[in-house]
């Protein structure tokens, strides 16, 4: 699987936290699709590299119409897509908590 995320340009997946743990890792923008019957954890898991600009969202139900526009409109603007590849990154290591600081 790891050879198949560095080669891609781009994701377009489920929001399961341990996928999206792994496009910081290689670097992967995705496009996010949180699997509408998981309560809401799926889309928390979105939200948290939607709102750090690493990824967009698209809810399940807006899937037929919006997907190809999405991936046409990223493809299009390389700057857009590479920066955000680029803040996906950036999200790659793991933050050290705050209680640990003053240990």
């Amino acid at each position: 699987m790891g050879a198949a995320l560095a080669a891609a340009d781009l994701a377009v997946s489920r929001a399961g936290a341990s996928t999206l743990g792994e496009y910081p890792l290689f670097g992967l923008p995705a496009i996010l699709v949180p699997y509408p019957y998981a309560w809401r954890y799926q889309k928390v898991n979105a939200g948290y590299l939607v709102e750090r600009g690493a990824a967009r969202l698209i809810k399940d139900e807006q899937l037929p119409t919006e997907l190809l526009p999405t991936v046409q409109a990223l493809f299009r603007d390389v700057e857009q897509l590479q920066a955000c590849a680029a803040r996906c990154k950036g999200w790659r290591a793991p933050t050290q908590p705050r209680i640990w600081q003053n240990w």
